[in-house]
């Protein structure tokens, strides 16, 4: 049963369009975060190539590029708050420095210093074309999943990215404990670091797959029972990411170089990640602009919500934090010129209000509500047969709109988009931790 927030309560919480203290925080740590790990990282991972060769314009341009973007993305007035605009735009930050620095070591890891602890899955793993296959089978599984359900195979494929990248960011450290590759502590001739290539890559990235998948169609035709497991899949998540510290923290040097040279398929999960999150705000700007396209090509009519009780006709819901708002709408009728036309799953056509920013999880933000003005197109008159003249409209394919709607554009795909960024940083930090934690270890 849907739970439609109290808007009274909603002012309360914090202003329209702001975000929570906790998340502001999220995000300018985050932001800190991308640019430290982009200075430090350079700094550590171009040290390993010969110095004899010329490392060009990266080692410096990566960071004056981050300083730079991070820098823009906070300090221009914002007509929300800085922190959801920092939010939505510190994934494509992270996209642009990944699309310079993969390059860059691809054509440098070749003169690395030691070249047995660099193994081809590190130097020479086909990152875009596994990407880009990994994409589009996460679409199809999405679009398979969500069924003919208008626009929910994006948020499939937002929550399927998302959690793979999670679950496989906390897995490879176990897999690498489970199944080291030696018996010793180091790598020898005999016992090289990195021998059965397929094997290494199944252990790594079924599983976690296999997981994501599963949990991402039970989000999708379960939401309300979602709703009801989420602190349970919270406290796994959690427990995972304990597990996942414990054993890094622990391990030798041939599970920590091992983990090393497996870091391109994390980087491969954190692209198609990124690359969910642009695809969904981008789907979600054309639809929306094609919707109101369409409503405004039709007869529109004006009308009245008829009211059949207290309970709100349509509104937004958040049901997690690895997806986009989602549209709940029950059947209701709109009164027009006397005639009265019954409203069933209709297109919705309004912009998501600012202060949706305060929603829980769970809670739902009504945008239409007995008695409310609304404006329907898509609609015919019926005429020209004897046997069923009325002066009703017929519903073909109905569009409903707020009488006051306001045109989308880039506040609408911000404040959809802003939760699954957050969810994005936040798991990028807590893939993060085991490296930490191993690097506290030494």
């Amino acid at each position: 049963m849907t739970t439609f927030a109290d808007p009274a309560q909603i002012v309360d919480r914090k202003s329209p369009g702001k975000l929570d203290d906790w998340i502001g925080f999220v995000v300018a740590g985050a932001s800190i975060v991308t640019f430290v790990s982009v200075a430090l990282g350079v700094d550590l991972v171009f040290n390993q190539i010969d110095r004899a060769v010329d490392r060009g314009w990266v080692p410096y341009g990566l960071t004056f590029i981050a300083a730079f973007c991070v820098l823009a993305a906070w300090l221009p007035p914002a007509r929300f708050s800085r922190s959801l605009r920092g939010a939505v735009l510190l994934p494509a930050i992270h996209c642009l420095i990944v699309a310079l620095a993969w390059p860059a070591w691809h054509g440098l890891a070749r003169f690395i210093n030691d070249p047995s602890t660099a193994t081809e899955l590190a130097t020479q793993f086909p990152v875009a074309p596994a990407a880009a296959a990994t994409i589009g089978g996460f679409i199809v599984f999405a679009c398979a999943v969500a069924r003919r359900r208008s626009g929910e195979w994006l948020h499939g494929f937002i929550m399927l990215a998302l959690t793979e990248l999670l679950l496989l960011g906390l897995w490879l450290p176990i897999s690498c404990s489970i199944w080291p590759g030696g018996a010793g502590e180091w790598w020898t001739p005999a016992e090289p670091l990195l021998v059965d290539v397929t094997g290494r890559v199944a252990l790594s990235a079924v599983p976690p797959t296999v997981i994501a998948l599963a949990f991402t169609a039970f989000a999708l035709r379960r939401p309300a029972k979602l709703l009801e497991l989420r602190r349970l899949f919270g406290m796994l998540a959690l427990a995972l990411l304990v597990v996942a510290f414990a054993f890094r923290a622990d391990a030798s040097a041939r599970e920590m170089v091992l983990y090393s040279n497996l870091m391109p398929m994390l980087l491969t999960a954190m692209i198609v990640a990124i690359a969910a999150l642009l695809i969904f705000g981008v789907a979600l700007g054309v639809r929306a602009s094609r919707a109101q396209r369409r409503f405004t090509r039709n007869k529109r009519s004006d009308g009245v919500i008829v009211v059949d009780g207290d309970e709100p006709a349509a509104g937004f819901e958040i049901t997690s934090w690895l997806r986009g708002p989602r549209i709940v709408q029950r059947p209701f009728a709109v009164c027009i010129a006397g005639a009265t036309i019954p409203v069933r799953g209709a297109h919705l056509v309004a912009t998501l209000p600012p202060a949706t920013s305060q929603l829980r999880t769970g809670e739902s933000y009504a945008v239409l509500r007995p008695g409310d003005r609304v404006m329907i197109a898509g609609h015919n008159d019926a005429s020209g047969d004897p046997f069923r003249t009325s002066a009703a409209p017929i519903a073909n394919q109905l569009f409903v709109a707020p009488a006051d709607r306001a045109s989308t554009g880039f506040a609408h795909v911000a404040l959809a988009m802003w939760r699954p960024c957050v969810a994005y940083l936040l798991i990028v930090v807590a893939v993060a931790l085991p490296a930490l934690a191993a690097l506290a270890a030494t």
